[in-house]
């Protein structure tokens, strides 16, 4: 079972002893939730975090191992940047 599909949780960062600075206990979106809330392909959506779509921001992307997690914060204001451009 690949880390980022079914059955496998995301970690969700909070402010603990060690990590005073981190995102208020939000649970990390997986690949294919961010692409679901996005209604993007998975091919698309690659070229999107990638940041090679002429006219769009890169996506930011929480990189852990091979595995990458999406705030829901950050997609919200990429949305938001991308209907500026």
């Amino acid at each position: 079972m690949k880390p980022n599909g079914a059955g496998f949780d995301p970690p969700v960062f909070g402010i603990g002893p060690l990590n005073g600075s981190a995102t208020n206990g939000t649970k990390l979106l997986t690949r294919a939730e961010a692409m679901g809330r996005l209604r993007l392909k998975s091919s698309h959506f690659s070229k999107v975090v990638s940041g090679k779509i002429k006219g769009l921001p890169k996506l930011p992307v929480v990189q852990i191992g091979r595995c990458q997690f999406f705030r829901p914060e950050a997609i919200d204001r990429w949305i938001l940047d991308a209907e500026k451009k």
